[in-house]
């Protein structure tokens, strides 16, 4: 059985860079076998995580302590059949205000409150459909 899930955060003055925080997060995940993918918008983050539900769990446990993470906000935590990421360990992909329009996510301010999915279920939909977008790290 596998487990994905999807959580939402804002940076914190804590963050230094993304190429830091993608080593690290693919080091880890290779080591648990966990793939998925880190989307950027402004000061946030979109993270799909997929692995084993115990090891995906753990992480999420994890980033709830990281000090460079605030407001993070669970989505989505379901199990799956197979991974949307097979081919992957971890993408990452910094979305602009372009990208953000072109996928029809509007203006995406404060997207890391627990409002966010109301006002803006189209995040699920991106995350559905990114393995078809051809985003890679």
């Amino acid at each position: 059985m596998l487990q994905r899930l999807i959580y939402l955060s804002a940076k914190t003055d804590k963050f230094q860079n993304n190429e830091l925080i993608l080593k690290q997060s693919k080091n880890y995940n290779a080591s648990k076998e966990i793939s998925g993918i880190l989307l950027e918008y402004e000061n946030n983050f979109i993270q799909y995580l997929e692995g084993d539900p115990i090891e995906v769990f753990t992480l999420y446990k994890r980033i709830e302590k990281d000090e460079r993470h605030t407001d993070i906000w669970l989505v989505d935590y379901s199990a799956i059949n197979e991974r949307a990421f097979q081919d992957w360990g971890m993408g990452f992909k910094s979305l602009n205000q372009v990208q953000v329009e072109e996928w029809g996510l509007g203006e995406l301010d404060g997207f890391s409150s627990s409002e966010s999915l109301i006002k803006h279920p189209e995040i699920l939909e991106l995350i559905r459909m990114i393995e078809f977008s051809g985003i890679k790290s």
